[in-house]
């Protein structure tokens, strides 16, 4: 049996837990990788807009599978304003987030999301309008100012650019220059795939260097070590050799693997870390790294949960989907409302 049949029978299998009608949808072909450089005698001006045309046809299948897996169903949740605002990064430049305001005269605790997506892809307006329905989740049910922070992408902008815009965002929030009514000493992070490990590792950065302070950080199907150190990747061999070739169109060899500034999980002390959840599916090939994490932060003292669903990456159903909403934003008032 070659790998495909093996994942669409992992994927059938899931499916008879699914309730009547709420499958999953089949697995898309593989759009290609972009080009890292320009190839050679090709112009700056080319080699971006062949990035872009790469990253259009993923973008364009991850919206169809928020569509395909009811996702784009759910209910819009209204909210106390939406309002978008330009947050200053390093280099001098600025990234967009969008922030989401429950009723009331506030101040209200704050939440940063931060979008899946590979580090290259899913950004802008593809981001907003993707996560919309789990920012207004989170903001009604949690009680908290929510701000979906938009990163520079890959390869045009590989690491560190998009671990400096989130210490920008999170230097932001407890700034609320904009005056959002964000208390300021009430933070967390959200992060989605590659933005559970922007998330852990801007969050260990700040713990190091003291400040801003973040009291909870919710992590969903995480990459946690870049090095590829987990058993479960062997489970999936088109996920294990993607992995490394998104991981260098990331990182381009400007910071090892294994470095915990890109690989939280290998820090050497976790010790005095804030309080954990993690989120992981049955079926993901990462769901090793949120299992070694959780256990190395039970290790260092930190409280932690860990929840698994049956779910392959970005694939869950239902009833799956509405436990994560419910238990995030548990775990967020748990620690962010005194």
């Amino acid at each position: 049996m070659d790998h495909h049949s093996e994942k669409s029978a992992a994927l059938r299998e899931m499916a008879d837990r699914f309730p009547a009608g709420q499958a999953p949808p089949p697995l898309p072909p593989l759009p290609p990788l972009p080009p890292v450089v320009p190839a050679e005698g090709q112009t700056e001006k080319d080699w971006l807009a062949a990035v872009a045309r790469v990253r259009a046809q993923h973008d364009i299948a991850a919206l169809e599978g928020n569509r395909l897996s009811g996702y784009d169903d759910r209910e819009r949740v209204a909210v106390g304003s939406v309002t978008f605002h330009q947050v200053p990064v390093p280099g001098g430049g600025t990234v967009t987030a969008r922030a989401y305001r429950p009723e009331g005269p506030g101040p209200f605790p704050a939440v940063m999301v931060l979008h899946g997506g590979a580090w290259w892809l899913a950004g802008g307006a593809v981001n907003f309008d993707a996560n919309d329905i789990t920012c207004r989740r989170t903001c009604v049910d949690a009680g908290v100012i929510v701000v979906n922070l938009d990163h520079r992408l890959a390869p045009e902008y590989p690491w560190p650019h998009q671990t400096d815009d989130v210490l920008a965002g999170l230097r932001w929030l407890a700034a609320d220059p904009d005056g959002l009514g964000i208390a300021g000493d009430r933070l967390a992070v959200l992060g989605m795939s590659s933005g559970g490990n922007l998330a852990a590792s801007a969050v260990l950065q700040t713990h190091l260097s003291g400040g801003p302070q973040v009291r909870v950080q919710v992590l969903q199907a995480a990459p946690l070590d870049l090095t590829g150190g987990s058993e479960s990747l062997a489970t999936d061999p088109v996920f294990a050799m993607i992995a490394p070739l998104v991981r260098d169109i990331y990182l381009q060899g400007r910071v090892e693997p294994s470095d915990p500034r890109v690989s939280p999980l290998l820090a050497e002390d976790l010790a005095g870390m804030p309080p954990t959840a993690l989120f992981v599916g049955t079926e993901d090939a990462l769901r090793d790294d949120s299992r070694r994490y959780a256990a190395r932060l039970k290790e260092a003292g930190v409280p932690v949960e860990l929840h698994e669903f049956v779910m392959a990456h970005s694939i869950a159903p239902e009833e799956v989907v509405d436990a994560v909403f419910a238990l995030t934003a548990k775990t967020l008032r748990q620690y962010l409302h005194d």
